[in-house]
């Protein structure tokens, strides 16, 4: 066969038979399919955002609680350093962490709260970088879901539990 591009009636195309193409109703059968997989995945991303903000927040309080830490340790300013706990956000501070001893705030966002160590302050000791009394624990999360554990022990040690 001898196939030119140069096509001069319609009827000659061998490249297209009659009758292809898709039907009306297989196109609305593979939207519905569609717009159903995409319906039931929305709540999936839902909760995988939470987990994923619950993550991040814990990590960001995290890395400002070794902050205060490694400030303390440098005697930066000759004073202990810590962190206070407000309810939906947090306090780098100096000293005792009282209100005028505040250096910087870290608002929390998305829903997630501290659970529990509202009120509380976790202080470390200048040069040994340890925390000033018995250990403690600062729960993050969300008031009906997901939660992770911050513990602080007494020597200082910062870990996260699932």
């Amino acid at each position: 066969m001898n196939y030119s591009w140069k096509i001069t009636n319609k009827k000659e195309r061998p490249f297209m038979k009659s009758g292809a193409g898709f039907t009306l109703i297989e196109l609305l059968t593979v939207i519905g399919v569609i717009s159903t997989i995409s319906a039931m995945s929305v709540p999936a991303y839902s909760v995988i955002q939470k987990n994923i903000n619950l993550k991040n927040y814990t990590k960001e309080i995290v890395s400002n609680l070794r902050q205060a830490q490694n400030l303390a340790i440098t005697s930066q300013g000759g004073t202990a350093h810590g962190i206070y706990f407000e309810q939906g956000k947090y306090f780098l501070c100096k000293i005792d962490c009282s209100a005028t001893n505040r250096t910087s705030s870290f608002d929390l966002k998305n829903g997630v709260e501290i659970i529990q160590g509202i009120g509380d302050s976790v202080i470390f000791k200048k040069l040994s970088g340890a925390k000033s009394g018995s250990g403690a624990s600062i729960v993050v999360g969300f008031p009906s879901g997901q939660r992770q554990t911050i513990q602080i022990n007494s020597v200082g040690k910062v870990s996260v539990i699932n």
